[in-house]
């Protein structure tokens, strides 16, 4: 009974934070679909479709991190990662915002304001996974489901707000950066003890 006990109140947890989640992001498509009309919709929806494929190869970075943290010492593994992930993160950005502008000056009529926006999104789009799969590493399962939670309720919130301050198209896009970049800050937060580790070294048998 212990045993059955130990993994249904985790499951039970992360089933409901991934719940919240999965229907934060069903209101927010149905806001901006309401909102930005066919055309403009389709473009975003496009956008974000290319976002969501980056954001599920990055997630492999959750299980990875956590499977390495057995039997390992977990918190510096993590910050090393975590510091690879920000500076590749920063890396990729800077390279996709000149790819839009080069883009912008050779293709007529290209979006380039919204497909920057779409750039921003990526800003913590490697960091939540990796967050996450600290915090599954630490059995925290509970600050875990929060992560997702806070995601899935600031999203369609930050579009709102984005929207009434005028910004329309490129609202979905940095409403849904916004998002990203508060889930990361909030699992941040939760494996703030990790962070206080020096990280460990790039000969490391464990790295």
């Amino acid at each position: 009974m212990t045993a059955h006990r130990g993994w249904v109140g985790p499951g039970l947890l992360v089933g409901a934070g991934i719940g919240v989640w999965s229907v934060g992001n069903w209101i927010f498509f149905i806001l901006v679909g309401r909102l930005l009309g066919p055309r403009d919709y389709g473009l975003v929806a496009a956008l974000l479709s290319g976002c969501l494929v980056i954001f599920v190869l990055c997630s492999g970075l959750q299980p990875t991190l956590a499977q390495s943290n057995r039997g390992n010492p977990p918190d510096a593994i993590f910050v090393r990662a975590l510091r690879l992930t920000i500076m590749t993160t920063v890396v990729v950005m800077i390279a996709g915002a000149a790819v839009v502008l080069m883009a912008s000056t050779l293709i007529s009529g290209f979006p380039t304001a919204a497909t920057l926006g779409a750039v921003a999104v990526l800003a913590a789009i490697a960091i939540f996974p990796l967050s996450l799969g600290q915090l599954q590493a630490e059995g925290r399962f509970g600050s875990y489901a929060l992560g997702f939670i806070t995601v899935g309720i600031t999203r369609p919130l930050a579009f709102l707000a984005l929207w009434f301050c005028g910004i329309k198209v490129l609202s979905p896009l940095l409403g849904t950066s916004a998002s990203w970049i508060i889930g990361s800050a909030v699992t941040l937060v939760f494996a703030r003890r990790a962070l206080r580790t020096p990280p460990i070294a790039r000969t490391a048998t464990q790295w």
